[in-house]
């Protein structure tokens, strides 16, 4: 990871040199949308949305200009990247070649990250995760590593209290918002049609009869209102979450859903 660098064009550039496997284990974050990686000193990997706003004519094997301080000159497009989101921020990634990466005046050779993708993590607890990551780091003489803190209290369990009762809370405002519109809504209809029923009484209807006819349309309202609601949910869900997605979870959660509407 070299770092950040500002361009006199508007925008913000993070440079780094990767491989392939390192490329792999950062999926979640880019990945490889066209071309190559970058092997001379004059090849970069752009980002897609760096490319569209900033250079929208050019293509993979096309010169580049950029004017960062550690990065002024031409290079030719080897690949693009595909880093969704990155343009809310200004910050656009740049895959740069190792034999640049070795030229520059701030590279230190001692200064590379190493990552390490562990199989079936699924199926182990943060200790052993921790005991695995400690022995590669003795094996390989590596000076320090980092653990995120927040995952490992998630894998094993250890739900924030704090947490709980400020979801518990944004829930219940939800609720209450819920209800206060829903019985607003339900209440303006019910005055609408308020002639109707008095025609209906007129001919004959009873109290209980009108009751049965505000109930129906209720239930019918209610209804088409949840299966609207539980399928933008569940495809909400899938688009944000979709490597977090649990359908038993999920199954749970429109259960409580349909008692409490």
């Amino acid at each position: 990871m070299y770092g950040k660098e500002s361009s006199t064009q508007g925008f913000n550039g993070f440079f780094a040199y990767a491989d392939k496997e390192t490329l792999y284990m950062a999926r979640s974050q880019m990945k490889l949308a066209d071309g190559d990686l970058p092997i001379e000193k004059n090849e970069i990997v752009v980002s897609k949305e760096w490319l569209s706003k900033f250079s929208p004519d050019c293509h993979i094997g096309d010169s580049v200009t950029l004017d960062t301080e550690s990065f002024s000159g031409e290079y030719t497009i080897s690949g693009i990247l595909d880093t969704t989101g990155q343009e809310k921020q200004n910050m656009y990634s740049f895959l740069i070649s190792k034999e640049m990466l070795e030229q520059c005046k701030k590279y230190e050779p001692d200064g590379f990250f190493a990552y390490v993708h562990l199989k079936n993590v699924d199926q182990l607890d943060g200790e052993l995760i921790k005991s695995y990551v400690q022995k590669i780091k003795e094996e390989l003489q590596i000076p320090g590593v980092g653990f995120q803190d927040a995952y490992f209290r998630y894998i094993d369990g250890d739900i924030s209290m704090e947490n709980v009762l400020l979801l518990m809370a944004f829930a219940g405002i939800v609720l209450v918002g819920g209800c206060v519109v829903i019985q607003s809504i339900f209440r303006i209809s019910i005055i609408d049609k308020i002639k109707s029923y008095g025609q209906l009484r007129t001919i004959g209807a009873t109290k209980k009869q009108i009751m049965r006819i505000v109930k129906k349309e209720g239930h019918s309202l209610g209804w088409k209102g949840l299966s609207i609601g539980i399928l933008l949910g569940l495809g909400v869900t899938l688009l944000l979450f979709p490597r977090g997605f649990s359908l038993l979870g999920y199954l749970l959660v429109i259960g409580c859903t349909v008692l409490i509407c």
